[in-house]
């Protein structure tokens, strides 16, 4: 599995709950666009748009990783 992206509204929510509760760490913050890993490769990119949409019902990551295994 490579780098997953999400877009998310909330880059500074967002960084706190990957950081503070999944251990990741910031590689590198470029504007509205963040780098997350282990120390190793970029394993998460964050991509901050204001306005993108929530879905409440199903957990991005999740639905991420179903639409790139097909």
């Amino acid at each position: 599995m490579g780098t997953v992206a999400l877009t998310i509204s909330d880059l500074e929510r967002s960084l706190a709950f990957y950081q503070h509760l999944i251990g990741l760490r910031l590689h590198h913050r470029d504007g509205s666009v963040a780098y997350l890993g282990a120390g190793g490769d970029d394993l998460l990119v964050l991509y901050h748009q204001p306005h993108a949409r929530r879905y409440r019902t199903v957990c991005g990551l999740l639905r991420h990783s179903a639409s790139q295994s097909i």
